[in-house]
């Protein structure tokens, strides 16, 4: 109750009385104060502690962060890397099934043309060598004996080429 009084008075006009209990009330809190500042300035080594180790996680966390966006930049060119790839690994497919069927239609006419050649050896080309042997004279052929030039001049040569029938009346 005296300090309730002493408190809602003025500064001038306290009397001794009150100024007494008031510095007694401020004697008391001074001594309860005083652990908690040593406690505080006790805290403040510790609080410096705290703030380097949050400025070096700070720190780091950019670090990390610069580091995960270098990371994102070159996975999003491995990316787009992998879909020109992808894109052009189909067109080589495509070419592959277009190859694929050019081949198929060529083996067909290599096929077509071998058995078209093998009518033409069997037939046509037969029948030329035929003729073609028909028409080449033999080769003469040389007696052993030697020959003046008297005894050459006397020889006839039959050059003269027999034609088939066919062949001549055409």
């Amino acid at each position: 109750m005296v300090l309730g009084s002493a408190l809602a008075k003025t500064p001038d006009v306290r009397g001794q009385f009150d100024t007494m209990a008031i510095g007694q009330l401020d004697k008391c809190i001074t001594k309860r104060i005083e652990p908690v500042d040593e406690t505080l300035r006790a805290g403040e080594a510790g609080k410096q502690e705290r703030a380097n180790v949050v400025k070096a996680a700070e720190d780091y966390l950019q670090e990390a962060l610069d580091a995960q966006k270098q990371s994102a930049a070159s996975f999003e060119a491995m990316w787009n890397t992998k879909e020109e790839d992808d894109k052009t690994l189909q067109a080589a497919r495509h070419a592959v099934k277009d190859l694929a069927a050019q081949t198929k239609s060529c083996d067909k006419v290599l096929y077509k043309a071998e058995a078209e050649f093998e009518v033409f050896e069997d037939y046509a080309r037969k029948t030329f060598e035929e003729l073609k042997e028909r028409m080449t004279p033999p080769e003469p052929v040389e007696p052993e004996q030697s020959h003046t030039a008297e005894d050459v001049e006397d020889v006839k040569i039959d050059t003269e080429v027999v034609l088939p029938e066919a062949v001549a009346v055409a």
